[in-house]
């Protein structure tokens, strides 16, 4: 099976997610924020085929009730996944909003100034494009 650009933005538009995904580094006050792009599916062959065509693994997640299917999770940070954002960014429909701003933010992230900036001014930044991304992923109607 030979998986195409236009499929796997497909796939991402529909059963995809791109995110910031904050959290806390061992002994320290401030929160960190990462780029992640995940792909979550429960035939195993199309996730085969799209981590090889990422080249990244997946993992096999159980679930708690034995009735329900098991799930595949393709999990990208980072540059890896801005790389594979922008090479899919002209076929993305649903998602396209979230990937400019996934872009945006790990273009900003790259800078060298990025790192020496003001610890509060930086917290301040990380925070909006979270917050930014947390309104385009909220569930329900788009008003």
């Amino acid at each position: 099976m030979k998986i195409s650009d236009k499929y796997l933005a497909g796939f991402l538009d529909g059963e995809g997610c791109i995110s910031i995904h904050r959290h806390k580094k061992i002994r320290d006050k401030y929160k960190q924020c990462d780029l992640r792009v995940e792909i979550v599916n429960c035939y195993l062959l199309v996730i085969r085929e799209i981590a090889k065509r990422l080249k990244t693994k997946f993992i096999r997640k159980t679930r708690q009730n034995p009735n329900w299917k098991i799930l595949y999770r393709i999990s990208i940070p980072g540059n890896k996944a801005m790389q594979i954002l922008k090479r899919l960014l002209p076929y993305l429909i649903v998602k396209r909003k979230q990937a400019k701003l996934a872009i945006d933010f790990q273009k900003m992230k790259n800078q060298k100034n990025w790192k020496r900036m003001n610890r509060d001014k930086y917290n301040k930044l990380k925070k909006s494009y979270w917050i930014k991304f947390k309104k385009l992923n909220k569930r329900g109607i788009e008003k």
